[in-house]
């Protein structure tokens, strides 16, 4: 009985960090990735509680949407439509929140291209 109190102390514990975690995640973030050419592209990020959206050349026009979770600092994500969308492939990636920008670093993820140009991406809070 003593260790499913304590399990349960600790879980408890650790929801508000969780919960935390994800709010702090909630909102507007701006990146820019390299095209091609060279240029840089405008990328808007939107975190909804669960879902999260990804606007190319920050246009109004959704490219890319999908659902996440958060499990301490890490976020794990499923694209489940738009053009440019890994559809079958889910992407792990540690976050850290701090001040007005997200930075996302890849763990795991099969996903080509996804990941920024060297597995980090770090946005701007818009």
């Amino acid at each position: 009985m003593r260790t499913v109190t304590k399990n349960l102390l600790w879980l408890l514990l650790l929801l508000p960090v969780t919960a935390f975690s994800q709010s702090a995640l909630v909102g507007e973030w701006k990146f820019e990735i390299p095209s091609e050419d060279g240029k840089m592209i405008p990328v808007k990020l939107k975190i909804e509680s669960e879902s999260y959206t990804v606007d190319f050349g920050m246009d109004g026009t959704v490219d890319i949407k999908g659902n996440y979770t958060v499990a301490g600092s890490e976020m794990t994500i499923q694209d489940t439509g738009g053009e440019g969308a890994c559809l079958d492939t889910k992407g792990v990636y540690k976050f850290e929140v701090k001040d007005n920008s997200l930075t996302m670093t890849k763990v795991k993820d099969d996903c080509e291209g996804r990941s920024g140009p060297e597995g980090k991406m770090v946005f701007q809070k818009m």
